[in-house]
């Protein structure tokens, strides 16, 4: 069997480590060890669905039409994605494969190409992209101007992000500008970070509140996701901010310690990042795969099966991000 040859990238810079939603670790159970679960709250957003779920995934029948998209030497060989250990629902090991929507998503369109789509977990999978050891990164990316100088997006939801607060939200953060003047922690290389601790990042919550003649948040800088749950159910952070998808296993996982203050479905595109090798043919091909799952509705089926229920897309589009 022929070796695809693979393209390495520019170096990254910090703006593209931050597409990275998490570092890498799964978040089991913040709360204390042998804590009691905390009564229910009347007016709680609780969660639905199971981020670990890993429902049956039915094989897909190649689609002639699409497979007419893609050459025989793109199918010859897998197409390689690093993917950054255990980010549920997003992504995370199972029965030593790959599950989690963002996995069963490519595998569902690439089954629809004929395309072998393999995932390869790595520690740091954007220094494995830009020594061109993988073929692209799968790990819900924000699509930027920038980042699409070093790879291109299939995108296929829109960003969400939520508010992880306390049991019971007792400090009532229901929307962002309660988070004025608040300590807020997130994680380092997350663009939440960069939106608590730059005014001119997009989305920044320091202009939102110096807009309102309010305090802007307090940063509170967390290592890791799990380092900034921590931080959280510590009580030395009044809110956490981190995507959607993330937040759902943290609030599940939590033994009823910390719940959802609010969750806000962005404009920002969110996608798969692939090599710009792929541009001429693997990309559009994709692109149309993924639109058919979502027109006979296998989209939102898996989407839904793991308890994303936000930032879904009636159309898949490349290269969307124009932050």
């Amino acid at each position: 069997m022929r070796t695809r040859l693979l393209t390495a990238v520019p170096a990254l810079g910090l703006a593209v480590v931050g597409v990275l939603t998490g570092c890498g670790a799964r978040v089991d159970n913040p709360g204390a060890a042998g804590a009691t679960t905390p009564p229910a709250c009347q007016t709680e957003e609780v969660p639905e669905g199971d981020p670990l779920a890993a429902p049956p995934l039915p094989t897909q029948e190649v689609d002639p039409a699409l497979a007419g998209l893609v050459s025989e030497e793109t199918t010859a060989q897998p197409v390689v994605l690093g993917v950054a250990p255990d980010l549920p629902p997003v992504n995370f090991e199972k029965d030593g494969e790959q599950r989690g929507f963002e996995p069963d998503l490519l595998r569902a369109a690439g089954e629809r190409l004929g395309v072998t789509i393999e995932f390869q977990m790595l520690q740091n999978p954007l220094a494995a992209y830009s020594a061109g050891q993988v073929d692209g990164i799968a790990g819900f990316f924000n699509d930027t101007k920038e980042r699409q100088e070093v790879g291109s997006f299939v995108d296929y939801v829109n960003a969400s992000v939520s508010t992880v607060v306390a049991h019971c939200n007792p400090l009532g953060i229901v929307e962002a500008a309660d988070l004025c003047g608040r300590k807020v922690t997130a994680a380092v290389g997350t663009v939440q970070l960069l939106q608590i601790t730059d005014a001119a990042a997009p989305g920044s919550l320091i202009a939102l509140c110096e807009e309102a003649g309010e305090e802007p948040p307090v940063p509170v800088q967390a290592d890791t996701s799990v380092s900034a749950v921590q931080t959280l159910s510590a009580g030395r952070a009044d809110a956490m901010v981190i995507d959607a998808p993330i937040a759902l296993n943290v609030v599940q996982q939590s033994a009823g310690a910390l719940s959802i203050g609010y969750t806000e479905t962005l404009p920002n595109p969110v996608g798969v990042m692939l090599n710009k090798k792929f541009d001429a043919e693997l990309i559009p091909a994709l692109e149309q795969a993924y639109q058919s799952l979502v027109d006979d509705g296998t989209y939102t089926e898996i989407l839904e099966a793991y308890g994303m229920v936000t930032g879904h897309v009636d159309e898949i589009t490349v290269n969307r991000g124009e932050a």
